[in-house]
């Protein structure tokens, strides 16, 4: 039987450089320095060569990036502005359409009511049923049509709802 002898372990190139530090020689070592600037201006190094470049293209720049800032600072107040002005526009119509509403259930518990105490006067004196009994149909329809749905004010299914679309088959 054969025997493979163990093979040296292999070092890496940091192992190999404290080797070398070890024994006393020399070492090379490199170190990189990275900067990283980001903002609405260039760095004020860069902007120091701009101005190298021309006179006053430094100052040229920093006031387009002020204008720049002011502009959105503006384009930020009045998108606020007109936000603001459309609640107050719904608010109101809100309140009209609720005022509206309120109205028209005064008037039509006026008419009902009205159209109830007429003949029961009629009757009191004396009147047929030809005359008291159109006068109690109001009421009525009325409130048949309060409780029978109107047509397209139909609760809307979870799928209408979502925007999908019905398709008849």
């Amino acid at each position: 039987m054969f025997m493979k002898k163990p093979s040296a372990p292999v070092k890496t190139a940091a192992a190999k450089a404290v080797d070398n530090t070890l024994t006393g020689q020399n070492v090379l070592a490199q170190t990189i320095h990275s900067e990283t600037y980001t903002g609405p201006i260039p760095h004020p190094d860069i902007l120091k060569k701009y101005d190298d470049v021309k006179s006053g293209l430094a100052e040229r720049i920093v006031k387009m990036a002020e204008r720049e800032q002011e502009y959105r600072i503006d384009t930020t107040r009045r998108e606020e502005e007109q936000k603001e002005k459309v609640i107050d526009i719904a608010a109101k119509e809100s309140d009209q359409f609720i005022k509206a509403q309120k109205w028209g259930q005064w008037i039509g518990a006026a008419i009902s009511g009205s159209c109830i105490i007429i003949p029961l006067v009629l009757a009191l004196l004396g009147y047929g049923w030809e005359i008291v009994t159109p006068f109690l149909a109001v009421p009525t329809a009325s409130l048949i049509a309060a409780f029978m749905p109107r047509k397209g004010t139909e609760r809307l299914s979870a799928s209408e709802e979502s925007g999908e679309k019905k398709q008849d088959v």
